[in-house]
């Protein structure tokens, strides 16, 4: 073989090469575009998520706390009746803010 085929060779080798390493990183940059596309999607999502978890647990704890005064007040029905009506009242807002919450669509 003369010179001029191994530098032909070897261009060839090295533009076939150079093409292979384009296509490779053009493939990981679109891969790493979806990720973060889907990483920005998730994290929307957490946040409404975070939410609807905030106010589901206010409720439930307002819930609790009531349970715990009618078992702790269980002899002074007057007692009982003025300090859970409060708290009544706080847990039936919690109830409407919860009905309020639009579901989340199935993923």
């Amino acid at each position: 073989m003369k010179i001029r085929d191994y530098v032909l060779t070897l261009a060839l080798v090295g533009l076939l090469g150079a093409f292979a390493l384009a296509v490779l990183v053009g493939w990981l940059t679109a891969s790493m575009g979806r990720d973060a596309d889907r990483y920005a999607e998730l994290s929307t999502l957490a946040n409404e998520a975070s939410d609807e978890f905030l106010t589901s647990r206010e409720f439930l704890s307002n819930g609790r706390q009531m349970l715990n005064a009618m078992d702790v007040l269980t002899k002074e029905y007057s007692g009982l009746f003025m300090y859970v009506e409060a708290m009544l009242e706080v847990a039936e807002d919690g109830l409407e803010n919860i009905k309020g919450i639009p579901k989340f669509p199935a993923q």
